[in-house]
């Protein structure tokens, strides 16, 4: 299903503006979101007592979504991506970071012209030099006619996001929510589409670059979860948009996560992680599972538990 065509299944707005606080969707939708507090303060509790034990006093700690997925993943993962957090600046990540910017370029002033030089202006608008240094490295490659044309294409695949009508877009939204002053959970949502202030409740929008993957979900439901405790009130729906890939005829496609249930849950699943952060703070040896994460872990090639294949260096680590 394309973008517009799920946003035209979404209800009418009401005619009255939402603010913060206000809950447009259902009574079960307050009393999860209440819930979702509880759950995270009493881990949050449980963590600071923890670390409080060991004399440590720096609040707010940041626990971010990539933390809270690693540490489900396997344990030395996320302590070694604590220790480094820059990731590799691999072609897939970078085309991500593209079509980050697409798509706001399309949703303020429509359709890209040159696919490299407006990417080079909107990174250099935004101060992002570093983005602008690969951005050239790319280029000067042997490659560089083969991912010239897949910019072009994730350029126009963006353009979708011109034909949003009358709905309030914000792209790159910061929604970070503080657990007692001493956990702070941070996160970006790619695209916020009305809310607080418009007529219509929330509805959000992550842009994905790759190929459905399961760890998308996962990341969105997160976003849904900050976004319910920042606005105090459930987003009306939240959905995962893929560009599509021409070359391999893959249709451009908008799959909807349900909200429903996603707050408690995401709830539960950062209360685990802060839970297995507090042993590991007191000294708890980090367990090893092998999986499709081992890709990136430095240690990969010689833990016995990754699996055997492309490692982090093989991919520029």
């Amino acid at each position: 299903m394309r973008l517009v065509d799920w946003l035209a299944t979404l209800a009418e707005p009401s005619g009255t503006p939402v603010e913060p606080g206000d809950d447009p969707t259902t009574t079960a939708g307050a009393e999860e979101v209440a819930e979702a507090s509880a759950i995270l303060a009493e881990a949050a509790g449980g963590f600071c007592e923890r670390l409080d034990a060991l004399g440590v006093r720096s609040w707010p700690i940041n626990v971010t979504q990539r933390l809270v997925t690693s540490i489900h993943r396997c344990e030395q993962l996320a302590i070694e991506e604590s220790a480094d957090s820059r990731e590799p600046d691999s072609w897939e990540a970078f085309r991500g970071r593209a079509l980050d910017a697409y798509v706001c370029h399309a949703i303020h002033a429509g359709a890209v012209a040159d696919p490299v030089e407006d990417l080079r202006s909107h990174w250099i608008a935004t101060d992002r030099p570093g983005d602008i240094e690969a951005l050239d490295g790319h280029m000067a490659c042997a490659d560089a006619p083969a991912k010239s044309a897949d910019l072009e294409a994730l350029a126009a695949g963006a353009l979708e996001f011109s034909h949003l009508g009358d709905r309030v877009a914000r792209v790159e939204v910061t929604l970070a929510a503080t657990v007692d002053d001493s956990i702070r959970l941070p996160g970006r949502i790619d695209v916020l589409l009305d809310g607080p202030g418009t007529p219509r409740p929330a509805v959000l929008v992550e842009v994905k670059s790759t190929r459905p993957r399961a760890d998308h979900a996962a990341q969105l439901r997160h976003y849904v979860m900050l976004a319910a405790l920042v606005h105090g009130s459930m987003p009306a729906a939240a959905a995962l948009w893929y560009p599509g890939d021409p070359t391999s005829r893959s249709p451009q496609s908008c799959v909807e996560v349900p909200v429903a249930g996603t707050v408690a849950s995401s709830a539960k699943r950062v209360a685990g992680a802060l839970s297995r952060l507090g042993e590991l703070w007191q000294g708890r040896v980090p367990e090893r599972s092998g999986g499709s994460h081992c890709t990136w872990c430095p240690l990969a090639a010689e833990c016995p538990q990754a699996r055997r294949g492309e490692t982090w260096e093989s991919r520029g680590g």
